[in-house]
């Protein structure tokens, strides 16, 4: 965790390409602090993710974090066995 809150959209996106096409993944999780702290970037991770067919199945309430945010986990699911192109 953390590594990609300093990676860019473009390349967290690449990042979970190579990952799903080259394993076989049936649950991601990943965590987003709410509202982001000391954090390059806070990813969309419903939209990155459900280009590769995942969706979202849970999401925390969060618990208290850093300055007074919130750490947020969620897991998503694949959806379907559709490759990716």
């Amino acid at each position: 965790m953390n590594f990609l809150h300093g990676s860019s959209p473009d390349a967290v996106r690449e990042y979970f390409k190579k990952l799903i096409q080259n394993n076989k993944i049936q649950y991601i999780v990943v965590d987003r602090m709410i509202p982001a702290y000391n954090q390059r970037y806070s990813h969309d991770y419903e939209s990155v993710l459900k280009e590769f067919g995942f969706a979202l199945e849970y999401a925390s309430r969060g618990f208290k974090a850093a300055e007074e945010r919130r750490r947020h986990f969620y897991i998503f699911k694949k959806e379907n066995n559709n490759e990716i192109i």
